[in-house]
């Protein structure tokens, strides 16, 4: 009598279960290092991952289009069709591209105090010097 394969042998050994990757995670491997730089740039934010999601479009030059056609065919991000005023390769980032940069962005780097404190006088552009703007940052009523 033949054996039927769908029935459980007692002295066969066990079978782990076959884990599959779903294709996103197939697809989340697959993102190059040029391919989130895109992302993070249409979104502007930097290199982080961080900042103000401002903007969402991507215009591709001829150099870009290759990784823009990958982004799009992998769903991170959606073409729109070019206008006479825009030739190029125009796309922009989906839901699943901005948490796919989220989660392939490094993390950004612990600042000491006093990195932290140059990178506020850079925001507030001022016009003075960095010594200047000490002074005057000693001044004011905190």
């Amino acid at each position: 009598m033949k054996e039927n394969p769908d029935e459980l042998n007692e002295n066969a050994p066990a079978r782990s279960p076959t884990v599959h990757p779903t294709l996103a995670d197939v697809r989340l491997a697959e993102l190059t290092a040029n391919e989130l730089h895109i992302l993070q740039h249409s979104l502007g934010v930097d290199q982080y991952g961080q900042g103000q999601m401002y903007r969402n479009h991507f215009c591709a030059g001829e150099d870009d289009e290759p990784a823009c056609r990958a982004l799009v065919a992998k769903g991170f991000m959606k073409q729109h069709a070019t206008t006479a005023m825009l030739p190029y390769f125009n796309c922009n980032v989906t839901d699943e591209g901005k948490r796919v940069m989220k989660e392939r962005s490094p993390k950004a780097p612990i600042l000491t105090r006093s990195q932290k404190r140059y990178r506020e006088f850079l925001d507030a552009d001022s016009g003075v010097s960095f010594r200047e703007w000490l002074g005057w940052r000693k001044s004011e009523p905190r």
